[in-house]
């Protein structure tokens, strides 16, 4: 619905209306005292709902599944992300975040493949990779 919504808030936008991007974050502050955490779970892609959420995250956690062509796939998507999200910035957006991390997802202990690309991003990426798997599961 969100991003349905957003393009005709836009068309009817006002001078000093708040921007596309605050829209997440000023619904949040109407009720951010009834919650401790808010986990907002995003597609991977770069639409209204994804843009507005990082402007009104405090925090970012990102799943990866530790294969080369998903690792491959979101680099290239945090490339373009920081794009977008320079632009954001400079039209006023919030990218002040307490913490950013990696979990990796869907993994496999046994795949040695897997236990050489987690290994690899531990490397690159030290203290932001989340310290537990999430390991792959039927359910």
């Amino acid at each position: 619905e969100f991003e349905h919504e957003t393009p005709k808030a836009l068309a009817m936008r006002q001078s000093g209306d708040p921007l596309f991007f605050a829209r997440v974050a000023r619904a949040l502050a109407t009720v951010q005292d009834r919650y401790d955490v808010v986990v907002i779970d995003c597609p991977p892609q770069l639409g209204f709902l994804t843009l507005s959420a990082l402007c009104a995250a405090t925090a970012i956690l990102i799943p990866v599944h530790p294969q080369m062509l998903d690792v491959m796939s979101m680099c290239q998507f945090l490339i373009m992300t920081s794009d977008l999200l320079a632009v954001v910035a400079k039209a006023g957006g919030n990218m002040n975040y307490d913490w950013m991390r990696y979990l990796v997802t869907r993994y496999e202990p046994g795949d040695g493949p897997q236990a050489q690309m987690v290994g690899f991003m531990r490397s690159l990426f030290g203290d932001r990779m989340v310290t537990n798997m999430m390991l792959k599961s039927t359910a």
